[in-house]
């Protein structure tokens, strides 16, 4: 009876060890995660067809608000391929747009964007699938 208690108890406080741990690192997570970055296709769907028009809408967002004059790097390239282009672009009102062409036949383009605030580096990246199911 008592080694059986003994090891409920030895149960719960290592449930409760997991759990604190747990919170501590969902804390330290986001304790300097200040500036988050969204890559979505500006057309609202990431499967089109071969030959149809893709862009990409960038978002900074700074204290869960998007908002800020930011200069960020970008690159487009297609699946496993070189870069396709790579710059810098500003955005207004912590938003851009890049526009990225298309594909002549089935697979994904991708596009990468990063930026440095402070000694943080933030970065995201989308894909858009062209026909993927071939």
């Amino acid at each position: 009876m008592v080694n059986n208690n003994w090891m409920k108890m030895k149960r719960r406080l290592f449930s409760l060890i997991l759990s604190f741990l747990g919170l501590l690192s969902v804390h330290a997570s986001h304790r300097y995660e200040l500036y988050e970055m969204f890559v979505a296709p500006t057309n609202k769907s990431w499967c089109l067809n071969v030959g149809e028009e893709a862009g990409f809408e960038i978002m900074v967002m700074y204290n869960n608000i998007v908002t800020g004059d930011y200069e960020v790097s970008y690159s487009l390239s297609e699946d496993m391929m070189p870069e396709r282009a790579s710059g810098k672009i500003k955005l207004k009102n912590g938003r851009a747009m890049i526009k990225a062409g298309t594909m002549k036949r089935p697979g994904f383009l991708r596009c990468k964007v990063w930026m440095t605030k402070g000694k943080y580096k933030y970065a995201a990246s989308g894909t858009i699938g062209f026909n993927p199911e071939n």
